[in-house]
Order: structure tokens, then sequence, then C-alpha cells
């Protein structure tokens, strides 16, 4: 009898076991679930960014306003930013809109991330004391000047293309520059040397024309790292042979003046191939950082560029004190542009030297003339610093029925 009441109460635990779980399980997986689909929907809700008008643009230089161009990236920007669109047609349409300018901020992908949804308010991002875009749900639209957003996901992604078109299309301009400039410098170098720069040029600026094609394939943006990494350590090895070039000139002994201006000359050509292999490794440097969409720091993506600007300083310093050292030597005066005579001449200009001291000197020629004083004030170069653009909020400006990208890529 004993066991049966045993038996009943073990079989009663049980079945209450089975209700408490049966309540309890499907309500966190319903939970789980609802919070899966929430976060999902977040992404493509309607949300509010910032829309500040302005009298004018105070602290903007006017190079750093870059106009958006590209068709597709504006028709994305009307797509997501109705409200936007409108007031540009408006602008366009009316004579005293035209003469407004407006500031629109777009948060960066993390801030993005963190919305979420609050059923019942608004939702949307606000501009603290420093500028920076915060989300914050339940705001008042009336207390400020919003624009609607149609869908999250979409302006994280506007955000990134905004910054990569603007950058790529300054990359492609740099490189193009470049591309002619090597040509130019081809009579001076032997040939095999000049193909190895003009081919490191002409890879480095495909990459940038074809970028748009890249990103949109991960294995091909994958590769074009990986090609990146090629072009900058063959930069890195012409730029050794250059600087050990230029250091074997000013180390050697320079006695006639005919060889002082040879090697004046030879510098010359050499610095003209240093600039061009520093400017493509810089080059480098921002592709790796653009395609990399800030997954590679800036300081990573310029550390060889830096290391590199830092030795050609130092190299060009030395040609500069080799300079002073001839100069002085060899009796030239800059501002004048003349030197001393030396050997036969010399002996002969002695005499007539002691009655007119003209006869003591003889006129340069202006472009050894240029060279020496351009090698005796070498630019001064200052490592990068490029600002981590994609951990940064994105500021538009409107002005004229045009949109603008306030272009922030460099402190």
């Amino acid at each position: 009898m004993k066991r049966k009441w045993l038996y009943a109460g073990v079989a009663v635990l049980g079945m209450i076991a089975l209700v408490i779980f049966g309540y309890v399980l499907p309500k966190e997986n319903q939970d789980t679930e609802t919070q899966f689909t929430t976060e999902s929907d977040n992404t493509d809700k309607i949300v509010y960014i910032p829309l500040e008008e302005v009298s004018e643009i105070t602290g903007i230089e006017n190079e750093k306003l870059i106009e958006v161009t590209d068709k597709d990236v504006i028709e994305k920007f009307s797509n997501t930013i109705p409200d936007l669109s409108s007031l540009i047609k408006k602008s366009i349409a009316s004579k005293d809109v035209a003469t407004k300018i407006f500031s629109v901020f777009i948060p960066k992908k993390d801030t993005l991330a963190s919305t979420r949804n609050v059923m019942g308010t608004t939702e949307g991002f606000v501009r603290g004391k420093n500028g920076v875009l915060s989300y914050k749900s339940g705001i008042d639209i009336s207390a400020a000047n919003f624009v609607k957003v149609s869908s999250a996901t979409n302006l994280a992604t506007l955000g990134v293309q905004l910054i990569m078109e603007v950058q790529m299309n300054e990359i492609k301009s740099s490189l193009t520059s470049i591309e002619e400039t090597v040509n130019k410098i081809s009579e001076f170098q032997e040939r095999e040397f000049t193909s190895r720069i003009k081919t490191l040029s002409s890879d480095v600026l495909e990459i940038s024309k074809y970028s748009d094609e890249i990103m949109q394939d991960d294995e091909a943006r994958s590769r074009k790292m990986e090609s990146l990494d090629e072009l900058k350590n063959e930069s890195k090895q012409l730029l050794n042979q250059v600087n050990l070039n230029i250091k074997g000139v000013i180390n050697e002994n320079t006695e006639k003046y005919e060889n002082y201006q040879n090697k004046t000359n030879e510098i010359s050509q050499e610095q003209n191939v240093q600039n061009i292999l520093i400017n493509v490794l810089n080059e480098i440097s921002k592709l790796t950082y653009f395609l990399g969409q800030g997954k590679t720091s800036a300081d990573l993506s310029y550390e060889a560029y830096n290391s590199y600007q830092e030795e050609v300083t130092e190299i060009n310093t030395a040609v500069k004190e080799w300079q002073e050292i001839q100069i002085e030597r060899l009796n030239i005066d800059l501002k004048k542009g003349q030197r001393a005579k030396s050997g036969v001449e010399g002996l002969v200009s002695k005499e007539p030297s002691l009655i007119d001291e003209k006869w003591k000197y003889e006129k340069m020629d202006v472009s050894v003339l240029n060279e020496i004083k351009k090698q005796c004030s070498p630019i001064k170069s200052e490592s990068k610093h490029q600002n981590e653009l994609f951990d940064t909020d994105v500021t538009m400006i409107v002005k004229g029925g045009r949109l603008y990208y306030l272009n922030n890529s460099e402190e």
C-alpha cells in the first residue's frame, strides 16, 4: 500500500515538472525568438538624424568640401533620406532656399548598431556638446531639426560609401599625376629600373580605378589587399636603392667644379624618383586603409610610409649639409648666381681680379643654380596621421542645391 502511494507521488511530481518545463522552455524560446526578430527589425526601422541650418560655413576650409557626384551614391542617398532629397530639389527651385546651407550628420556604424526598437517612441540621433552623435529613444523632434531615415541598414552602408567615393577619387587623381611624372623621368634612369617604377604605379592605379567592383566582392578585396602588400614591398625595395644611390654620391670625393655640377644633377634625378616612390607608398597606405574599411588601423596602414618618410627626410637633410660644404669650398654665391673660377681659369684671372673682383667669378648655369637652391631647401615632410574615418560620424553639407562631403581624412 505504501509503495502504491509512493509511485503515485512520483507520478504527480513528474507531471508537475513536465507542466513547469513545458511552460518555461517555450517561454524562453519565445523570448529569444522575439528578441532576434526585434533586433532584425531594428536594422530597417525608421530613425531620425540631425539637420542643422547654418548661415555660413564657419571653420571649414573650402578644399575640404568635396561634391558627391556618383549617381549610385546619390540615388541611395535619396532613397535612404527622402526628406533631404526633397530639400535639395527645393533649394534648386527656390532662390530663397538656395542661399541656405544645411549640415546633415550621419552616425558611424558602431553607433547605428546600438539602436534598440522601443514601441511608441520616436527614435533618432542627437548631437552632444562635443559634436558626437548618440542614439536616443523618445526624442522630441520638435526640439531640433531632424530628417527621417527610411532604413538604418542603408544609412550604415551609405556613410561608408560616401567615404569610399571621395577617398578613392582622390587616390586615383594622385596616382594619375604620379604616372605622368614617371614618364618624364624615364629618360634619366636605366630602362629596367624605370620599368619597375612604371609597373608599380600602374598596378596601384589599377586597384584604385576598380575599387567599386573590388569592394562588392570580399574574395576580390582580400586578393587585392594581398597585392597591395606585395606592391608595398616593391616600393620599399626601390626606395632603398634610390636612398643608397644618393648616399653614395654625397660620400664620394668631389674636387673640381665640373664633378660637383654632375653630382648635383645626379642627386636631382635620384630625388625626383625618390619623391615618386614615397608618394606611391603613401597612396598604397591609403588604399590599404580604405579597402580594409577600418579593419586595419590607420596607424598600421601608414607604418611603412612613415618609417620611410623619416629616412627620406634624413637623407635630404644630409644632402643639404653636403651642399653647404660644397658652396663654401667652391666659393659659390647663390644670390649673385656666380662661382669663383678654378684651375687654369682661376690662375689667368688672378691678376685682373686685383683690379676688378668681377674677373674672379663666372656666371653659373641657371638650371644647376636652381637645383642647388632646391637641395639646400628640402621640403619638410611630416608623418601622416590618417584619421580613423570609419570610426567617426560623417558630416554632409547641402549648399546651393548640391551635396558635399566634409573631408577630414588627415589631421
